[in-house]
Parts: structure tokens; sequence; C-alpha cells
């Protein structure tokens, strides 16, 4: 989308509480996806951890990505957190 210039990149001093984020969010060019050529396009404003659960008898090694929620082998087999933000996540890290 910044490519295409359908984003306009954010002034952060027209948002006066990027000031209150924790530290680790402060440096934004450092979070993939926030910045691009040292402007502003986005504003980290949650923050969770999301592990992946699997069944050791299943697998014979631990997967390596989330892309294995989306293997046919596993259909109706996977359990997640029905919760939109949740599941955006998850499908967004996937791609």
């Amino acid at each position: 989308f910044v490519a295409q210039q359908q984003l306009v990149p954010l002034s952060l001093g027209d948002i006066p509480n990027v000031t209150r984020q924790l530290p680790r969010f402060r440096q934004l060019d450092a979070i993939a996806g926030i910045a691009h050529q040292g402007r502003v396009y986005a504003v980290p404003y949650t923050y969770s951890e999301m592990g992946l659960i699997y069944d050791r008898k299943a697998f014979g090694a631990p997967p390596e990505s989330l892309e294995v929620l989306w293997d046919p082998r596993w259909r109706g087999r996977v359990l997640a957190f029905d919760g939109s933000s949740h599941g955006f996540s998850l499908a967004s890290m996937h791609l």
C-alpha cells in the first residue's frame, strides 16, 4: 500500500499518547510493517504473546511456523481462540 501511495504517513506530533507507550514500542522503525523510508504509517496499540501448542505424538518434530494451521491434514483438528483480533493476527502472520 505504501509503494502505491495508498497510505498517508502519520504525524506523531498529532498523537500525544504515543509518548506513553512501552519503551519497546517507541522505536517504530524497528517494528516490521510500521515505517518505510523513515516515515511512520502505523502505531502499535496492543501486544500479546501467541504460542502454538501441539500434540507431540502427532508431529515427528515441532512445527516451525504457524503455516501448519492451514495444512489440510489438520482440518477440523485445530483449536484456536475465537476472537477476531486473534484470528486476524494469526492469518496476517501466515500471509
